[in-house]
């Protein structure tokens, strides 16, 4: 899952939970403030496990203008 998305998840919870809290309307509340703690909880769950996942390292060939075929490039790219 994305990082952004579960930022912006989060972030969208709280405010719609902060406008809620301030017309005091609990049919707002209840489903926005599960939304803004389940964001939570998507954010603390990337932190604890975003290093325990393996990166793959791609590698892509290139082809250069030889017709022979020789002479490929190997570029390895690591994120």
């Amino acid at each position: 899952m994305p990082f952004t998305l579960s930022l912006v998840n989060f972030l969208n919870g709280c405010c719609w939970l902060a406008y809620a809290l301030i017309k005091f309307d609990l049919y707002v509340t209840i489903p926005n403030g599960l939304g803004a703690f389940f964001g939570l909880m998507q954010l603390i769950l990337y932190g604890c496990y975003y290093k325990r996942t393996p990166k793959e390292e791609k590698s892509v060939e290139l082809p250069t203008s030889n017709p022979a075929g020789a002479g490929n490039v190997s570029v390895t790219v690591d994120r």
